[in-house]
C-alpha cells in the first residue's frame, strides 16, 4: 500500500506459487530444470466474479502470455471492455508460439532476441539492433502483432516507436524513421 498498488484481490491458495528448481551450467546457461506449475483456476474464478471491479479502476495489465489459456482470454476480454493496455511477458515461448493468434491483442509483446526467433522460427542471435529493426517492420505486420519489444542485453528495440533507450546509461534518443514498403515505422536502441 506505501507503493500505491492495491492488493485487495491477493490470495492465498494451496501450493500456493508451485515448485520451481532450474540448475545452471558454469555458462550460466540452463541445464536442467522442473516445476510443478500451481493451480491457477481459482485466479480464473476470481476473474470471473470481480473482474470488472478490478480492470475497471486499473491504468493497465501485465500478464504472462503463457498462463491458462482461460485466464489469458479472461484478462484480454476485460482489458477490451475496459479500454486497458495489456502488456505480454513471455517465461514459456513454446506455449507463447501457439497462440500466435491471442499475440495479437496485446498492446505490446514482450521478450529476448531468442524468444523473437523462436517466435518468427528462425535464429536471430547474430542479429544486431538494426538488422532486428528491420526483420520486426517486416515479420509483425504479417503477425498483426501490433506492438513489440525485443531485448538484447542492454539493447531494446522497440517497435514501432521512434525511441532508442540505453539500458545502461538510461539515455533515451529519439530516432530518424526508418520506414518500410508497408509504411510502419520502427526503431532501434544501441549502446
Amino acid at each position: 500500500r506505501n507503493h500505491k498498488v492495491n492488493t485487495d484481490y491477493i490470495m492465498t491458495i494451496p501450493d500456493g506459487m508451485g515448485t520451481w528448481l532450474a540448475v545452471f551450467d558454469e555458462d550460466g546457461d540452463v541445464a536442467g530444470s522442473i516445476s510443478k506449475r500451481p493451480n491457477m483456476l481459482p485466479v480464473l474464478d476470481l476473474l470471473m466474479e470481480k473482474g470488472d471491479e478490478i480492470f475497471a479502476r486499473a491504468d493497465s495489465a501485465v500478464i504472462e502470455v503463457d498462463l491458462d489459456k482461460d485466464i489469458v482470454k479472461r484478462v484480454l476480454d476485460l482489458c477490451e471492455k475496459h479500454g486497458k493496455k495489456v502488456f505480454g511477458l513471455v517465461s514459456n515461448m513454446s506455449i507463447a508460439a501457439e497462440r500466435r493468434d491471442l499475440l495479437r491483442r496485446y498492446t505490446c509483446f514482450i521478450c529476448n532476441q531468442q524468444e523473437a526467433g523462436q517466435l518468427f522460427m528462425d535464429d536471430y542471435s547474430d542479429k544486431t539492433p538494426e538488422q532486428m529493426r528491420d526483420i520486426l517492420a517486416d515479420r509483425l505486420p504479417k503477425a498483426q502483432i501490433p506492438s513489440m519489444v525485443v531485448t538484447m542485453g542492454a539493447q531494446v528495440i522497440v517497435w514501432p516507436d521512434k525511441v532508442m533507450y540505453n539500458t545502461e546509461t538510461g539515455e533515451v534518443t529519439e530516432l530518424a524513421a526508418s520506414t518500410t514498403t508497408s509504411g510502419k515505422v520502427t526503431a532501434v536502441m544501441s549502446k
